[in-house]
């Protein structure tokens, strides 16, 4: 018998190694930065801050969430810083709403004469730093926006309230569209601030957030979600959200 040949098998190739990358470690002040910059906002500004300096160097991972933090905590400083300087300057001008009130009525009933009548559209009334005018009012639209990606819907309608505020004083005093209110009865609405911001001109804050120093005024709209069906019949208007208000019968 002839031998058979056997051939060997071909030795197979070694599988290539490749070493498993492991997952890239998530930064814990990144974490903490973004979770603190909703409920303590300065904090989590802070260490989101910091995040993002490790970050660069350490190559680990969490520059979103950092970035997010950033984000999130300088917009809520910004709207406290709003309602700060307006409760700050309210606070300044309380004593002098206070004691203008009392002595206003205090003539009043001295003098055993009616109370003053309320001011109409069109008409000017004063409270504390301000001398308000409404130039108009109207309800009835849907939604308000300057274009598609700055626009918002009402849950029931909008009322814009049209006005002009000039400073009175001697000093800077803050607007704020948030001390305003509409009234219907008893019946009290607030503003609405970010259909406010959105109703304006594109890049406009006049009668949403302003600062006006003596003498100047800025004139705009400021917005009110009401029910459907409903129209307030005053206004009440403030210079800050501590004073006493003066009212206009807009109807």
């Amino acid at each position: 018998m002839k031998n058979e040949e056997h051939k060997a098998a071909p030795a197979q190739p070694e599988a290539a190694h490749h070493p498993v990358q492991a997952p890239t470690k998530t930064n814990t002040l990144a974490i903490w930065g973004f979770i603190l910059a909703i409920l303590l906002p300065l904090i989590g500004l802070i260490l989101s801050i910091i995040a993002i300096s490790q970050i660069k160097k350490s190559n680990e991972g969490g520059k979103g969430l950092a970035i997010a933090g950033i984000v999130i905590a300088s917009i809520l400083l910004f709207f406290q810083l709003i309602i700060f300087v307006s409760l700050v300057n309210g606070a300044k001008n309380i004593s002098t709403t206070t004691s203008s009130d009392k002595s206003s009525q205090s003539s009043s009933s001295n003098s055993g004469s009616k109370p003053a009548e309320v001011a109409k559209i069109g008409q000017a009334v004063r409270d504390g730093k301000f001398e308000f005018t409404v130039t108009g009012f109207s309800c009835g639209q849907t939604s308000v926006g300057t274009n598609q990606y700055l626009t918002k819907q009402a849950q029931g309608q909008f009322c814009m309230l049209n006005l002009s505020i000039k400073n009175i004083g001697d000093q800077a005093q803050s607007l704020f569209s948030g001390n305003q209110k509409l009234l219907n009865g008893s019946t009290q609405y607030s503003a609405d601030d970010t259909a406010t911001l959105y109703a304006g001109p594109s890049g406009s804050t006049s009668t949403w957030f302003n600062d006006i120093n003596p003498g100047n005024s800025v004139s705009g709209t400021i917005v009110f979600d009401v029910p459907k069906g409903v129209t307030p019949t005053q206004a009440e208007l403030h210079d800050s959200a501590f004073s006493g208000g003066i009212k206009v019968n807009l109807q």
